[in-house]
């Protein structure tokens, strides 16, 4: 998946939600994805980080059980990967957490 390209997720209520893809990142052997969601603010985008699992059919699926120290993790894992000088925004970025 490539930087800015458009995730739809369906939320509890049942209602379509557009997202940002910002990037993949892997920690402690499990892939995380994260997405961003514009805010009212044009300069602030919140930023949803989800755990890449699969489903029966081995599709991939978005998980939010994260706890709040892998959550945290991976949020300081991404800002990382963002300030080096070597990332292009292209989604094929990964730590090894």
């Amino acid at each position: 998946m490539q930087y800015g390209e458009p995730v739809e997720l369906i939320d509890e209520n049942g209602d379509t939600v557009q997202f940002e893809h910002l990037m993949t990142v892997e920690y402690n052997g499990d892939s995380y994805i994260l997405l961003g969601l514009d805010s009212d603010d044009d300069d602030v985008t919140d930023v949803v980080i989800m755990r890449i699992a699969k489903d029966k059919d081995g599709s991939d699926i978005y998980l939010s059980d994260l706890s709040e120290e892998t959550h945290q993790a991976v949020f300081n894992l991404a800002q990382e990967l963002m300030d080096e000088d070597d990332y292009d925004g292209d989604g094929d970025d990964h730590g090894d957490g």
